[in-house]
């Protein structure tokens, strides 16, 4: 690598010094030839050339080598079979060699010495700087930190990324063309560009792209050849770079990208098929994939991927595909994601509009009226509602039908049961009219619903009013118990009155500057809209609470929960067993083991999972730190009183919740060894090493590995 910085590898060093035979071998920028300066300790070093193709001219140069020899260029003696011999002779005698090149020719005898232990050999993986190497050098070089994502360890690109504040991409592409693509003929360059349309090449689909059988062989020699990634596969950069220089042809383009789309979708790869689909801009191939992905997604429940998706769809593809976007606004909107499910709920009326699909445009204006209601948008909601009555006095039909029953529901919804009978009643006539027993079927099933959830409510709220004592549990989902029945949700109507409770019993004391709260549930929203929208929230969560028998304080400067509202809330009683603990573990760990037990118990999950307002991943992260110090304390405890299995059960816990934790899978592999356990202990290593290599790249400490060994002797 060409810097100015030189980056000590002490690691690589160490491997290399123990071997009388050291070969480098790496496409360019791997920095072979800085690594082989730093371990030179007074040996030759000769730069291979055109004239060393001359066997006479190499032995010559290899007469006197004195303690070793450092040869660069290696890639330089390829196919010159008499040099490769004087080399290999050179090799068989008592000196030291450093060998450097971007491919390894076969050197005569080499096998021998592999098979006595004397040679080392680096390739593309083993060269790449760790990621602490990349932060190293980056500090170094007072670059951005952000180079070493794009640069995954390869050192010229972290050298060419790291000088400036944004990348030279053409400097960088320069630097590829020049360095790295000679060492391939030109067809399989012409092949290689065309691979530049996959993001994660794979044998199939290189083979299915170039119409080759040969994919998988071709694969494996350009990731000998070309500058590869830490996980061993062909560069993002690379990538990056064929995509780029393909880009001039973009009709070459469209064509690779619909080859493999069909392709994939041929093998049932419809996720990895759809970009491929719509970077073809074949609508045809596009529309069906996507109601396909879209399914699958939403089946999974997957729906933050499928909005990620969504939102690099262009508007054309979008508006064939309306249904899909009203299933995920109806999904996001139950999910209490109201703002988010709005936009995918009006994208989908644009598109029943442009398909002239009447039915489907009421349902989407329908359901965008729930969505203002949840949001307290009640002039968006009215006005929504207004033009949905408007045109349904100009439909006809089934579409009438269809609106009517979408009508019924939200009436339902809003809790006007008469009104939303009989225009149910209504869209079941209509639909029998028109033949369509399946959506008769459905509006009476809505009916019968509606009507029992209407039922069902008012036996729970009187159930819950004869109760005498709230308890409330925020760890794992929310849940409201009064008495001995759980409140149901349906009872706090919108999302936002629950969002305020949860928020109030999150404060010392149960209470909060009102200031405070319009910034932690509306903020940056105009401060008109958030204190109207408060008073309207407050005023139901208020109607709620004397309904369960408790008050609500709102004052023009605090709200606030009285205290002797009496609320059982589980996480002061965590909090109070992790204090005890805390106090009592080095007096009395018998004890501060009933705390912790205790504790444990009533953490059912991570706070409020179940919530997504703003400023909750806070509030969440600050109870799991709470968690961790828990079980830091029962293990102390447990290891006090002579609980070494106690102790292993803890571990085993902490390491579930944090897998990265190398110091603490050395304790559990300890104590597990001592238990004499060992098949286990060998079990939590190998989970180890396996999270450290996929998440950072690295190897497990030393300590790990003595413990490895340990167990298994």
């Amino acid at each position: 690598m060409c810097s100015d910085i030189i980056l000590p590898r002490g690691h690589l060093l160490e491997r290399i010094r123990g071997y009388r035979v050291a070969l480098l071998t790496a496409p360019a920028g791997y920095g072979k030839s800085t690594l082989l300066r730093q371990a030179a300790e007074g040996l030759l070093r000769h730069e291979l050339c055109e004239s060393d193709r001359n066997p006479e001219h190499l032995r010559a140069r290899l007469v006197d080598v004195g303690p070793g020899v450092i040869l660069d260029g290696l890639e330089r003696l390829a196919g010159a079979g008499e040099s490769l011999r004087v080399l290999g002779e050179a090799l068989a005698g008592g000196s030291r060699f450093l060998l450097a090149g971007r491919i390894m020719p076969a050197i005569p005898g080499m096998a021998q010495l592999r098979l006595r232990g004397e040679v080392v050999e680096l390739g593309p993986t083993d060269l790449l700087f760790t990621a602490d190497e990349s932060q190293a050098y980056l500090g170094l070089a007072k670059a951005p930190a952000e180079a070493d994502r794009l640069a995954c360890g390869w050192p010229a690109a972290l050298r060419l990324l790291g000088r400036r504040g944004e990348p030279d991409w053409d400097e960088l592409y320069d630097y590829i063309e020049s360095e790295v693509m000679t060492l391939l003929p030109d067809e399989e360059r012409r092949w290689l560009r065309d691979v530049g349309i996959l993001t994660t090449p794979s044998p199939e689909a290189v083979g299915a792209l170039l119409e080759r059988p040969d994919g998988k062989r071709l694969l494996r020699r350009w990731e000998r050849l070309l500058p590869v990634d830490r996980a061993g596969r062909i560069h993002p950069l690379l990538v990056r770079f064929l995509a780029a220089r393909l880009s001039g042809e973009p009709e070459r383009v469209r064509l690779l990208h619909r080859k493999m789309a069909l392709w994939q979708s041929e093998q049932g790869e419809l996720e990895a098929a759809l970009p491929h689909a719509l970077a073809a801009g074949d609508l045809g191939l596009s529309v069906p994939l996507l109601r396909q992905v879209g399914a699958r997604l939403l089946d999974r429940a997957q729906v933050v991927e499928l909005e990620a998706l969504l939102d690099r769809v262009e508007a054309a593809v979008l508006e064939r595909v309306p249904e899909l976007l009203l299933q995920v606004g109806e999904v996001l909107r139950r999910s209490e994601n109201p703002r988010r499910a709005a936009r995918w709920l009006r994208l989908a009326a644009v598109g029943f509009a442009s398909l002239a699909d009447g039915g489907g445009l009421y349902r989407a204006f329908c359901r965008l009226a729930l969505t203002h209601a949840d949001l307290g948008e009640w002039s968006e909601m009215e006005a929504a509602l207004q033009l949905i009555e408007a045109e349904l006095s100009g439909a006809t039909g089934r579409d009438r039908a269809e609106a009517l029953r979408a009508l019924g529901e939200h009436r339902f919804h809003l809790g006007q049961a008469e009104v939303a009978a009989a225009w149910l009643r209504e869209s079941a006539t209509l639909f029998l009219a028109h033949g369509d027993e399946e959506g008769a079927n459905a509006a009476l099933r809505s009916l019968e619903r509606g009507q029992a959830s209407v039922a069902q409510r008012r036996l729970e709220l009187a159930a819950a009013v004869a109760g005498s004592r709230l308890r409330v549990d925020c760890l794992g989902a929310f849940r409201v118990t009064y008495g001995e029945r759980e409140v149901p949700v349906s009872h706090w109507g919108r999302a936002q009155v629950r969002t305020v409770l949860q928020y109030l019993l999150l404060q010392p004391g149960f209470a909060v500057p009102r200031e405070s709260l319009l910034e932690a549930i509306w903020p940056g929203e105009a401060p008109h809209l958030s204190r109207s929208r408060l008073r309207v929230v407050l005023n139901r969560l208020r109607q709620a609470l004397q309904q369960l028998g408790c008050a609500l304080e709102a004052g023009t400067e605090v709200v606030r929960l009285p205290r002797e509202a009496g609320i059982g809330l589980d996480l002061v009683a965590f909090r109070g067993h992790l204090a005890a603990a805390r106090e009592l573990v080095r007096r009395e760990p018998e004890a501060a083991l009933s705390h912790c037990r205790a504790g444990r118990e009533l953490y059912r999950g991570p706070l409020l999972v179940d919530a997504f307002w703003p400023g909750v991943e806070e509030y969440r992260q600050a109870v799991a730190r709470e968690l961790i110090e828990l079980l830091q304390v029962w293990e102390e405890a447990a290891m006090a009183v002579n609980r070494p299995d106690e102790a292993i059960g803890v571990l085993e816990y902490r390491l579930s919740l944090e897998p990265g934790q190398e110091e603490v899978g050395r304790r559990l592999m300890r104590l597990l060894i001592q238990a004499g356990r060992r098949p286990e202990a060998l079990r939590y290593y190998r989970e180890i090493a396996r999270w450290l290599r996929e998440e950072l790249g690295l190897d497990p400490a030393p300590q790990t590995q003595a413990l490895f060994r340990q167990a298994l002797d």
